[in-house]
């Protein structure tokens, strides 16, 4: 049981991970976009 448990948890921590750094990049992305329109950059 201790190999199969492992072989699954090495796949889902990297999709977790990878997905992880999307919503990363995504965030970042959206506070970028958004700073325009803040009014203290006047």
């Amino acid at each position: 049981m201790e190999g199969i448990r492992e072989a699954l948890l090495s796949p889902v921590l990297l999709l977790a991970s990878f997905l992880l750094l999307l919503a990363l990049q995504c965030s970042s992305q959206n506070v970028g976009s958004l700073r325009p329109k803040l009014p203290d950059d006047e």
